[in-house]
């Protein structure tokens, strides 16, 4: 009797043991595999810190970009503005970067240089539209050039988009300007009216947003 509760202690023994290196085997394989998933989590995390770093480096070039192309644009308004006024002359529309601002000084150089007359009007909040966007302001200059060379006169609304309704005795062929502009995240519809044509710059996307 003493001979065979010996051997079941050591039968059970034996089994525990072999239980204890499976679990300590098992615990082993485990833990591996989480230090393996922690290091794929911290090299995933790098590469999306990394990531996250180039897209607000590229933010901030695109940004600056901007304001560039914005002084720019200030800069060329202003000088024609003072070659035409004389020097020292404040601008028709103080300078704050928006479309509505951009689009009144252009209209009042235009009625100088082209002798095209215009009318604008800005619906609702347009005036401030795209502060800082000097592509947008950039675009609606030229565009307003070429549209006054074919007009007798214009009215021009800022609606998001830029319009301008004029009279004229044919409709012009913009699609120079039109290839130039797209490439600057715009385009340009022209259609036939009763009285000359209507041409809207439309922005599809800032050259930037």
């Amino acid at each position: 009797m003493t001979i065979g509760l010996t051997a079941l202690s050591l039968v059970l023994a034996a089994a525990l043991g072999i239980v204890a290196n499976r679990l300590l085997s098992e615990r082993r394989r485990l833990g591996a595999q989480l230090a393996e998933a922690e290091s794929a989590r911290a090299a995933l995390q790098s590469e999306l810190d990394g990531a996250c770093s180039e897209v607000l480096d590229a933010e901030r070039r695109d940004a600056a970009n901007l304001r560039m192309v914005e002084a720019a644009e200030r800069l060329r308004v202003e000088r024609e503005w003072g070659e035409l006024a004389g020097p020292g002359v404040d601008l028709p529309a103080a300078w704050d970067g928006s479309l509505g601002c951009v689009v009144a000084n252009e209209l009042e150089i235009i009625r100088e240089v082209v002798g095209t007359p215009s009318t604008l009007e800005i619906a609702g909040e347009a005036a401030g539209a795209v502060p800082g966007d000097g592509y947008r302001l950039a675009l609606s200059a030229e565009f307003l050039r070429a549209a006054a060379r074919a007009s007798d006169e214009m009215h021009v609304t800022i609606d998001g988009s830029v319009v301008v309704r004029a009279s004229c005795e044919t409709t012009p062929d913009l699609h120079e300007l039109a290839a130039a502009v797209e490439r600057g995240g715009a385009d340009v519809v022209v259609e036939a009216s009763s009285e000359g044509f209507k041409a809207s710059l439309r922005f599809s996307h800032a050259a930037g947003t």
